[in-house]
């Protein structure tokens, strides 16, 4: 009985052996079944931060892009007010200096007209004086002539040529 109580013994010691170890493996498993799924948590977990935080950062840079895209309109719109208002003023001056010439224009103009009229009265004049140098000569001659006649005349002969020149004067 013995090596019967001593082979059951021994069965017993490979029974709880192998149950050990079957347990041990089982429970081995089952540690190693619970650190992957605690593992794919994690992984799961840490790919949920990472696409929140990826889903965060675009918003972010959403956000800057469109406060960088209104910046940079305003600025486009203040520069482009800022250039009207300059070209306004230009256009303003130049309209200015446009009036100033058109003026400073009609004056030479009305300069130019009264400098022709009065060239044309002096012409005129001229003309007239010529005319009337004419005449005087003309008359200096029929002077020096008459002198001339008067010299060579009675006095009775000088007075009925008077007298006739008179005439004919008052006739015309």
């Amino acid at each position: 009985m013995d090596t019967v109580m001593i082979a059951i013994v021994v069965l017993s010691i490979i029974v709880v052996g192998l149950t050990f170890v079957v347990f041990a493996l089982l429970s081995k498993k089952k540690y190693a079944e619970d650190r992957a799924r605690e593992a794919a948590a994690k992984a799961d977990e840490i790919l949920q931060s990472a696409r929140k935080e990826a889903e965060n950062t675009l918003k972010e840079a959403a956000l800057q892009a469109k406060d960088y895209q209104l910046q940079v309109k305003l600025d486009f719109e203040k520069e482009t007010r800022e250039r009207k208002n300059e070209i306004s003023q230009l256009e303003k001056r130049l309209l200015q200096k446009e009036d100033v010439l058109d003026r400073k224009t009609e004056g030479l103009e009305t300069r130019v007209q009264e400098f022709g009229k009065k060239e044309k009265e002096l012409a005129e004049m001229e003309h007239r004086l010529e005319r009337r140098n004419a005449e005087l000569e003309e008359m200096i001659r029929g002077a020096k002539e008459n002198l001339e006649r008067v010299a060579r005349v009675t006095a009775e002969q000088a007075k009925t040529e008077l007298v006739e020149m008179v005439t004919d004067e008052a006739k015309l």
